[in-house]
């Protein structure tokens, strides 16, 4: 399965839908937004799974339909990690920087990975041509307050709402480098395994990332720098 291919394919076919459902929204209990289009998106995916995958093989870990709690992944062949919209604040604003993010491990170990932009047209897979820039643009998360403070002593940084969307840029060298101390592990996971596939050093809680799979149940220290 060329996951990058299909999953483009399969969002491409409905993204006209997906976009009519921006305006559909409720608010979780920890007070982010998850909209209808979320929900269509990982219904999609998880159909598509259950068509080419046997259901009692594979586990499907997103960010709307997990239960606070470790996961046993022995217990399976085949692990799927999907954040259906990352960004879902810009998505039901009307803002095109959202993306998708999806991740395959097989027997434990990373098999592939994407991430995409459906409104940007815009995508990434494990082997990429990488246009490199020489930027000097920080991106951050929102949730860094304490680096928020420093403001003033950054040159220029970039503040987007999507995870997604800036490792794309870092990957790219569009962005020097992002980092955010409260990740989940779908906001990340498949554009890490993308970088580490390519010699791009990505840290989580301090430590070189290496491809490793992930509890969910936890917040993470992440950064990914631009060589």
């Amino acid at each position: 399965m060329n996951i990058n291919r299909e999953l483009n394919s399969l969002i491409n076919k409905n993204l006209v839908k997906i976009l009519k459902l921006r305006n559909f929204k409720r608010l979780k209990k920890d007070g982010s937004y998850v909209s209808k289009g979320d929900i269509f998106i990982q219904r999609l995916v998880k159909k598509f799974i259950n068509e080419n995958y046997n259901k009692n093989d594979f586990l499907l870990v997103s960010e709307e339909n997990f239960k606070n709690q470790n996961i046993d992944y022995k217990k399976y062949r085949n692990i799927f990690i999907l954040d259906p919209i990352d960004g879902t604040e810009n998505f039901i604003s009307g803002i095109p920087i959202w993306g998708i993010s999806f991740c395959w491990y097989k027997n434990n170990k990373h098999k592939d990975s994407t991430i995409c932009l459906p409104e940007l047209n815009l995508s990434i897979s494990k082997k990429f041509k990488s246009n490199k820039n020489k930027s000097r643009i920080v991106a951050l998360s929102s949730s860094n307050n304490k680096l928020l403070k420093k403001i003033n002593n950054l040159n220029e940084i970039r503040i987007t709402g999507c995870c997604v969307y800036n490792i794309y840029n870092v990957l790219h060298g569009k962005f020097t480098s992002y980092s955010n101390k409260k990740a989940n592990l779908w906001d990340f996971i498949a554009g890490f395994n993308i970088a580490a596939e390519n010699d791009i050093p990505v840290y989580v809680n301090g430590k070189k990332y290496n491809g490793e799979i992930l509890q969910p149940n936890k917040k993470y220290n992440i950064k990914i720098k631009n060589k």
